[in-house]
């Protein structure tokens, strides 16, 4: 069962009030002395671990620059361990080396939202990081979440000492989908469970009013909803918070999803390609009782939006999209994939051995390898036919055919008939052949794989979102 969107509150009243709560003064002074108040926490899906204060939402802000952002989320996936790839070897190709149409069947980006997430939510779940404080990214599209948000109710006494009474939580399944037409995300909340977890105290006024609490808790209130944390200006989420007691929450049938969609301005950028960056959280709080109530957020997750006009599959355009930016895209082949099993090793060579690769100049720096990291090493896009893929692949033929300035150094035999010179880095990225600043390797290679890979390379394109210039991506040589 759906909940109706139509059914939603908006934002109640307490949501308004508890943004008053100034982030200099003291908990205890914020909160106020002598009455019970309530903050919420964030809690290990499982259990086991301590709660810990969720932070407070801050005031709406202007995005940060496209390079501060795409810096910053790069250091955050590292840190994480996130990351999101294309296996290529799973990919479809006919018998050109070209993506065969069957992949539109399983592998292309979600271009509409339905009431619930997509089939792929479910194995993201399933995943074991899927509990952690980073969640899991399982595509560039779809991101997953299991965790607790609650809200610890409290009695803080005249000497401005906070005495826990208990906590009310939620376990949630947090799943947020990304679209290939269309300027932005949906973030679902399935609600999972709602557990009492009363304090213990030998303080007998403490004790009171902790059996006071037992009793008036399910009767409290709580809401939730995802937010953009960006101005109006840039983006907007909606619709409004979901507000329930705690004992409707919990009576709530598991199936069910809520969910918010958080749309971005094109307007409002004068980037390449109209990019913005965006974060996102979910906002928790409460009302009810004589409590005062300080709201929590989650951490803040990155979206990534774009109204780049370059991407299609099969004459369908994609020209508009908002992806899930908190990850360290990269591509993968596999020797063991007989399509491409001679470029996959021309590339492990070029990338682990680069001083005993074509052109023979002996130290060599080829960039491009992925190491689990995010680096400065990445591969950055250019378009097909570009000035800059025609220069690499013109200073490619100069290498393997050994013309000027290759005529000493360049590959010591031109490919056969049913061959072609492959090059690494790829001739549609900046750092390919031509690039004054790093070196490459040629390597004559079956036809057919140069074809396979080639078309492959542009699926990965189309499949993680690859921006041209402004989006670095590593590649992944697996046996």
């Amino acid at each position: 069962m759906v909940v109706p969107l139509i059914a939603c509150l908006t934002a109640p009243a307490a949501l308004a009030e508890d943004a008053s709560a100034g982030p200099h003064r003291s908990s205890a002074e914020r909160l106020g002395m002598g009455k019970p108040v309530a903050r919420v926490v964030e809690l290990p899906y499982d259990g086991a671990g301590q709660a810990k204060d969720a932070a407070q939402p801050g005031p709406k802000q202007a995005p940060a620059s496209p390079e501060t952002t795409r810096r910053r989320s790069l250091e955050a996936a590292q840190s994480r361990g996130s990351h999101s790839y294309v296996d290529t070897s799973k990919v479809p190709l006919d018998g050109h080396g070209r993506v065969d149409k069957r992949a539109l069947r399983s592998d292309t980006p979600p271009t509409g939202w339905g009431s619930q997430p997509p089939a792929e939510a479910k194995e993201c779940l399933d995943r074991p990081a899927a509990e952690s404080m980073a969640g899991e990214t399982y595509s560039r599209w779809i991101w997953c979440q299991k965790h607790q948000m609650g809200v610890v109710y409290a009695w803080v006494d005249g000497d401005g000492r906070a005495h826990d009474l208990g906590t009310a939580a939620m376990k949630l399944h947090t799943v947020t989908v990304g679209n290939g037409q269309a300027r932005g995300v949906r973030t679902y909340i399935q609600v999972q469970s709602v557990t009492y977890d009363p304090e213990f105290s030998l303080d007998p006024e403490i004790a009171v009013r902790i059996m006071q609490w037992e009793q008036e808790v399910s009767k409290l209130k709580s809401y939730i909803l995802a937010e953009c944390v960006q101005t109006s200006t840039y983006c907007q989420s909606s619709p409004g918070a979901v507000e329930h007691s705690w004992k409707e929450w919990d009576s709530r049938p598991t199936q069910e999803w809520l969910f918010w969609d958080t749309h971005s301005r094109e307007e409002a950028s004068s980037a390449d390609d109209k990019v913005l960056f965006h974060q996102w959280h979910l906002r928790i709080g409460g009302s009810g009782g004589a409590y005062t109530y300080r709201p929590g957020v989650s951490a803040d997750r990155t979206i990534r939006c774009d109204s780049a006009t370059y991407f299609s599959l099969f004459g369908v355009p994609y020209n508009k999209a908002c992806i899930n930016y908190d990850v360290v895209p990269h591509l993968q082949y596999k020797i063991s994939d007989s399509r491409v099993t001679s470029v996959a090793r021309h590339i492990r060579h070029a990338q682990n051995d680069p001083g005993n690769t074509y052109p023979a100049i002996g130290y060599k720096v080829i960039p491009g390898k992925y190491t689990g990291k995010w680096d400065n090493l990445g591969l950055t896009r250019v378009l097909g036919g570009s000035a800059t893929h025609q220069n690499n692949v013109a200073e490619k033929d100069r290498a393997c055919k050994r013309l000027p300035p290759y005529e000493t150094n360049g590959l010591p035999e031109a490919p056969k008939p049913g061959e072609d010179c492959d090059e690494y880095p790829f001739a549609t990225t900046e750092q390919g052949a031509a690039s004054p600043y790093w070196d490459f390797s040629v390597r004559a290679v079956p036809s057919s794989e140069n074809q396979s890979a080639g078309g492959l390379l542009g699926w990965y394109y189309f499949r993680d979102r690859i921006l041209t210039a402004q989006d670095p991506f590593w590649v992944d040589i697996q046996d």
